[in-house]
This record gives C-alpha cells, sequence and structure tokens, in this order.
C-alpha cells in the first residue's frame, strides 16, 4: 500500500461511483498514454497476401471460413491467472482501468458484484488471433483485493501465445499503476 493516506474512493467496489470522482477519472486520463503500437489486424495481415499469385485470395477466404468453423464448433484458446494485491479494491479496479486504457483494449461490459467488479474488454485482431476477451475480476478478499484475469479468443484451437502474453502484460501493470495513483 502507498505511504500515503489511501483517498476516500480507494474502498469503493461499485464501478459507476468510482468513475463520478474526478480524481479517478484524473488518474485514468493520465495512465492512458497507449504502451504498445499497433499491429496490424488479421485482416491486414492476410491482405498483404492477396496479390500472391494462385494462393493469394484464397488464404483470405480460407482463413475466414476456418475461424467462424471454429466459432460454430466452440473452439477456445487463451490463459488466465490470478493474483493478490495488499490494496483495497477501489484502487485496483482504477489500476485495472489504467491499463486497459494503455494497451488500448476497449471496455465492452461490466459486471457489478457485492465485493468488487468485472471488466470485459475486447482484444484487438493481430497476426496471432482473431481478437478476443480479456476478462479481469476484482474481488475484495479477507487480506486485500483477489484478481483473477482471462485472455479468452474464440473459434481458434491455438492462439500462439497471445493470451499468456496479454494477461502477463496486464499483471504487470498493476503494481506500477498501484503506485503511481495519489
Amino acid at each position: 500500500m502507498s505511504t500515503s493516506a489511501a483517498p476516500a474512493w480507494a474502498e469503493e467496489y461499485r464501478l459507476d461511483q468510482l468513475l463520478a470522482e474526478p480524481a479517478v477519472r484524473a488518474v485514468i486520463a493520465a495512465a492512458g498514454v497507449p504502451v504498445v503500437d499497433a499491429v496490424p489486424s488479421a485482416a491486414q495481415f492476410l491482405a498483404d497476401f492477396q496479390d500472391l499469385p494462385f494462393i493469394g485470395s484464397a488464404i483470405g477466404r480460407g482463413a475466414d471460413r476456418g475461424h467462424r468453423l471454429g466459432l460454430r464448433w466452440g473452439l477456445r484458446a487463451g490463459a488466465e491467472r490470478t493474483a493478490e494485491f495488499d490494496e483495497p479494491v477501489g484502487r485496483v479496479l482504477v489500476a485495472a482501468l489504467c491499463s486497459l486504457a494503455r494497451h488500448r483494449l476497449a471496455l465492452r461490459q461490466v459486471t457489478q458484484h457485492t465485493n468488487g467488479c468485472s471488466l470485459e474488454a475486447a482484444i484487438p485482431s493481430d497476426w496471432r488471433t482473431f481478437g478476443g476477451t480479456l476478462t479481469v475480476t476484482a474481488l475484495l478478499g479477507a487480506t486485500g483485493t483477489a484478481v483473477r484475469v482471462e485472455a479468452e479468443f474464440g473459434g481458434q484451437l491455438y492462439d500462439w501465445g497471445a493470451g499468456k502474453k496479454t494477461v502477463a502484460a496486464f499483471l504487470a501493470d498493476l503494481p506500477g499503476l498501484l503506485t503511481a495513483q495519489p
């Protein structure tokens, strides 16, 4: 925990109440500078091969069909990890929102729990995946805040390490973002 006194919003687990705080919005805005470069999407990556004789256009069509078939069959790839933080749930949720902003992951859905909340964000498509979902659940525990992070890519049997990389980058961000908060 930081050496200064915790702000009034630090114990808040309701996202709407957290985002109503001007100090929280300022922390998220300050952390929102992206740390990742824009990566070409799967469609852009495959489009580079469109001009190859005989197989160019077939690559894109085959990848699209394979992804749709994988979705229909319920194929999924991904990774998950859990971590404990000796911080109030409100501070961890704010750090999670900051990490989502830094990694350009758009928040899609919020599920409120009685002792925390779950954030669902869209993982953009890249050369390894057709996009996926990052779910972050922060719940107040007996000694701090328990965080569960899951990256899931539907329609794929393999994610070529994208799930582990996404989860690890997210969890690696949290300690630094927690210490940067007031």
